[in-house]
């Protein structure tokens, strides 16, 4: 995954602008999933 990622930015078909798109959805996932997994610890740990 990481190889792709140097790839991608370094030597990819794809313009660097695309990839900018791709990188802002792929952080915005990560950081609502955190979110909810926060939310279910934090529920939990409080009973």
């Amino acid at each position: 995954m990481i190889a792709m990622g140097i790839y991608l930015r370094h030597s990819s078909p794809i313009p660097k602008p695309y990839l900018a798109i791709l990188y802002i959805g792929l952080g915005a996932s990560l950081f609502v999933s955190s979110l909810q997994y926060y939310h279910q610890v934090f529920r939990t740990a409080r009973t």
